[in-house]
């Protein structure tokens, strides 16, 4: 499947409002803000994390980067670009008590879960070139 660096991002964006997790230190105005950025060979790296209560929380980071390779064409093989997601989850290690191991597992649960529909959703695709808007000439000038 071919995609752009912009369905890409707005892919995560969908994601992320469609599956809130309680207790988010970062806002959607981060995501939109830090997805715009492009690091080169690193499409998207993303870090974002949950707290819920002392010693309940965890990370999540997400790495998409471009990958060079090839793909069946007319008259063999053409060289294509993909994206490769990494994502790793990160939590504190503490003991706890009932409750607290409770939540943990629960808040851990929702951000494996979440990790996992990131890559299932973004990993592997084809990066399509993006299409430049065509300027439109002023009027005065299709008159001439």
């Amino acid at each position: 499947m071919n995609t752009t660096i912009t369905r890409l991002r707005s892919t995560l964006v969908s994601i992320f409002a469609v599956h809130p997790i309680y207790g988010a230190r970062h806002t959607d105005e981060y995501i939109c803000r830090h997805l715009t950025h492009d690091f080169g060979s690193r499409a998207i790296d993303l870090n974002l994390s949950w707290d819920r209560a002392w010693g309940v929380g965890a990370g999540l980071s997400v790495a998409i980067t471009r990958e060079n390779g090839t793909k069946g064409g007319y008259g063999g093989r053409v060289p294509c670009v993909r994206f490769r997601t990494s994502c790793e989850v990160t939590w504190s290690s503490t003991g706890r008590d009932v409750k607290s191991a409770t939540a943990a597992l629960a808040l851990y649960r929702q951000v494996v879960d979440l990790a996992a529909l990131i890559e299932a959703a973004t990993d592997g695709l084809e990066e399509e070139v993006e299409a430049k808007p065509v300027p439109v000439p002023f009027a005065e000038e299709v008159v001439k």
